[in-house]
């Protein structure tokens, strides 16, 4: 058990049966989890699916570029959060290895992905 995290699309086939399609993944990065629980959420941590706009994934890219250009500010930018199966909450390697993934999974989407279209950009988490 343990805190999951994805980022997925969601379409629609020929047929208009909707489908989730995975396109980023996280293990136990309470650290970002809080931030989309915060920003995406609206305080909601109940593993719902959220749908993500171009704006708050530039904002969490930001954050993430800001935590990485200055590791002192991590206890305030992307703090860490304890919770059931959430994993460590120790600002280590792992947690920077997160942030660096995440701002490259923002940068990569809001390269390709088309915030215009049928499809939409969800985040959801389970534990």
């Amino acid at each position: 058990m343990g805190l999951d995290m994805y980022l997925v699309v969601e379409k629609r086939n020929d047929f208009d049966d909707v489908y989730h399609e995975e396109i980023a993944y996280w293990r136990k990065a309470n650290h970002i989890h809080r931030w989309f629980v915060e920003n995406v959420q609206h305080e909601q941590d109940d593993c719902k699916m959220y749908p993500v706009t171009r704006e708050q994934l530039e904002q969490l890219l930001h954050v993430c570029s800001e935590t990485l250009n200055d590791p002192s500010t991590s206890h305030y930018t992307l703090p860490a959060l304890a919770g059931p199966f959430f994993g460590e909450t120790s600002y280590d390697e792992w947690y920077y290895q997160d942030v660096s993934y995440t701002a490259q999974v923002c940068k990569t989407i809001l390269a390709l992905f088309n915030f215009k279209s049928d499809a939409r950009l969800l985040y959801y988490s389970w534990w």
